[in-house]
């Protein structure tokens, strides 16, 4: 009986540390400029995706190679004729559902761009201020046949009910890619360039050969690995030429030095009630000086969107205490604010 009564009272002691080790958090949002002003260029075309042109010797050979000499098994490739364009057209989809997702640009129909690419000058006149270009730089497909000795368990010859270790050869395909994407803006009123990146990227696939299915195969498709490859190239494009809004957490300060008052606020927040935790610990810093109650004051105004308040709450309590914490608070919180005002200006 007090074995297990023992046992309630440990399993409660844990529950108490366990709450007490969560801290509670806020969270509050804030802008990022984008790297490249692009509010004066909002009108845009973008044109067709072009793809890789391979020249006569980097054609992928229609049998993957065998770096073994010993496989028993013909493979075909996994790259097939036009996969070049396959990619391009993958990633000229991706280009434009992620433009038109940022709802930040008013887009040209497609092929519009690419009508007057020879002469951009031609855009402006249909309303136009800036046009884009994608295209494919590099595509490297590599795939061979590599052999590699594993130990498996086989019956005995003598026994047949009983398995031996056994050296035998298991073969493998391997797979690689890598291809290079390049992009640019240009002004369409003079062709100035306005914004450019390239993005470069490899992926791995490896695997095994059936050595008891037919003696000619098909390796995977590297398609996949290619549009895994877009996808990712097409999703940083437009962080860098549009404000995006990021979200942060910080946890609130704990209540040392102990304010039995302030608990309520804790509890407060937890609860969602965040009006309520302000009121109390806004009091709470002015009645007691209690620095804690300061910096959770501070975080709840820019959480409930007062972030000039806040600054404004934390530089007169430096000012008072000279604590670092409500420094570095108060530091981090103009960065927010700073960031946020270059980019509402790019709006």
């Amino acid at each position: 009986m007090k074995t297990k009564i023992y046992g309630m009272i440990l399993t409660v002691l844990l529950a108490m540390v366990f709450l007490s080790s969560c801290a509670t958090r806020v969270s509050m949002s804030y802008m990022v400029p984008a790297e490249y002003d692009m509010s004066g260029y909002r009108a845009l075309a973008i044109a067709e995706t072009e793809p890789y042109r391979f020249r006569p010797f980097e054609l992928p050979s229609p049998y993957v190679k065998d770096m073994s000499a010993t496989s028993p098994i013909i493979i075909y490739s996994g790259s097939r004729i036009g996969i070049e364009k396959q990619l391009a057209s993958y990633v000229n989809e991706r280009v434009f559902s992620e433009a038109r997702d940022t709802g930040y640009f008013t887009l040209a129909s497609s092929g519009v761009a690419d009508t007057y690419l020879d002469h951009p000058s031609r855009l402006t006149i249909k309303g136009y201020d800036a046009y884009m270009r994608v295209w494919n730089e590099d595509l490297e497909i590599d795939e061979y046949i590599y052999a590699q000795e594993e130990t498996v368990k086989v019956p005995s010859l003598n026994d047949p009910t009983v398995l031996v270790e056994s050296t035998t050869l298991a073969y493998y395909v391997k797979q690689e890619v890598r291809a290079v994407f390049e992009w640019e803006i240009r002004a369409t009123a003079n062709d100035a360039l306005l914004a450019s990146d390239s993005y470069s990227s490899s992926r791995t696939r490896t695997t095994e050969i059936d050595l008891e299915g037919d003696t000619v195969q098909s390796a995977p498709s590297v398609l996949p690995l290619l549009r895994d490859i877009g996808s990712r190239f097409t999703s940083t494009i437009f962080s860098q030429v549009v404000p995006t809004t990021k979200t942060v957490s910080f946890a609130l300060m704990k209540n040392d030095p102990k304010n039995y008052r302030s608990e309520s606020a804790y509890e407060a927040v937890k609860d969602g009630n965040l009006v309520e935790a302000l009121d109390i610990f806004e009091k709470e810093w002015k009645r007691r000086d209690h620095i804690p109650s300061l910096y959770n004051a501070a975080l709840i105004m820019e959480a409930l969107g007062d972030r000039d308040e806040g600054i404004e709450l934390l530089e007169d309590g430096y000012k008072d205490t000279g604590n670092t914490k409500v420094r570095d608070l108060l530091e981090s919180m103009k960065n927010r604010k700073s960031s946020t005002e270059e980019a509402q200006e790019q709006l």
